[in-house]
């Protein structure tokens, strides 16, 4: 007979931690944080870690070695707390962009898509002016700078 495992099952081989309980929050009702609050869900965590986000009630995302558990919904002001935290450690440089734009890197060039349904200031992000597009770009715009 096998036994049941508690969660997070497998995972645990990565991040020494058991879910004991699971709870949904109602619309409307948020948990607040250091600067970020979670809605949706939330997790009760026994674990001898000590988390690295916490409400006043209890801890939120933990670390062991390059692993990390969220045990809750976060918003974006915590998702962004711990991807930059976790950028840094691993030496990745970030680079906030306006809402809607991507980028993507080929061997030579930068190229930048807005999807968003406003211009959007490109400026500072490529080298100098774009070989393809303006600096200025406009919805559904594509720009492009050569890479040095």
């Amino acid at each position: 007979m096998r036994r049941a495992s508690r969660r997070p099952g497998a995972l645990k081989e990565l991040i020494p931690l058991t879910i004991t309980r699971v709870e949904s929050l109602r619309d409307g009702i948020s948990e607040q944080g250091n600067g970020w609050s979670i809605t949706r869900w939330r997790e009760d965590v026994s674990t001898a870690l000590d988390p690295e986000f916490a409400t006043r009630e209890s801890g939120i995302v933990y670390r062991h070695r390059n692993v990390r558990y969220v045990a809750a919904w976060p918003d974006g002001d915590l998702l962004e707390g711990i991807i930059e935290r976790m950028a840094n450690e691993a030496g990745v440089p970030l680079m906030k962009l306006p809402e809607g734009l991507r980028l993507r890197r080929t061997a030579g060039h930068l190229l930048a898509v807005n999807y968003s349904s406003e211009p959007v200031n490109t400026a500072g992000i490529g080298n100098g002016k774009p070989i393809i597009g303006t600096t200025i770009l406009p919805p559904a715009g594509v720009a492009a700078w050569t890479l040095e």
